[in-house]
């Protein structure tokens, strides 16, 4: 897994004996001891479809909004359903009712965790759908998620803009 940085959230596999896919959500912060006991959290997704190097890429934005009484905390996971690190991640989270948060620094010397319900659920599913049609028409690789990224990540320079395009979908 890549060194992660504050803001940034990626999905982690968890095992499960009856091999349906299940994962969590890791989000890196700059802060120890998060302040998990007087939070809210709200999440949004997305499935972007961009053209890059002449292909259709569909990248899933997720966001979490963590909320205290001092402040508002954005983190920003991309999932590539077609890289191995992306694949089942909208299935595992389509089909789960509960999402463990984990927090961790960059350094990975503190950790926390949560459990919130997953109100994803249903957007992870349309999400599936539309990535796995964009996918079959017009198969990507690492490059061309890389080049999209980077494309969204211009038209929204911040966590914030990219949060509000998120509220468009779920």
């Amino acid at each position: 897994m890549a060194k992660l940085i504050p803001g940034q959230a990626t999905f982690l596999r968890l095992p499960d004996p009856t091999g349906i896919p299940r994962v969590a959500l890791l989000l890196c912060d700059d802060r120890e001891r998060t302040p998990l006991g007087r939070c809210s959290f709200k999440l949004r997704a997305k499935v972007f479809q961009v053209e890059a190097n002449a292909v259709a890429v569909a990248p899933v934005v997720v966001m979490v909004q963590l909320r205290t009484d001092e402040e508002e905390r954005l983190y920003a996971a991309w999932i590539d359903e077609l890289a191995p690190s992306g694949a089942e991640v909208l299935e595992a989270i389509a089909s789960q009712k509960e999402l463990k948060v984990w927090f961790t620094t960059p350094d990975k010397k503190d950790a926390s965790s949560a459990v919130i319900s997953n109100v994803l659920r249903v957007a992870a599913d349309r999400h599936l759908s539309v990535v796995l049609e964009t996918a079959s028409n017009s198969p990507w690789d690492v490059h061309d998620f890389a080049v999209c990224r980077s494309q969204l990540e211009s038209e929204f320079p911040t966590a914030e803009s990219l949060w509000e395009q998120l509220k468009t979908d779920c």
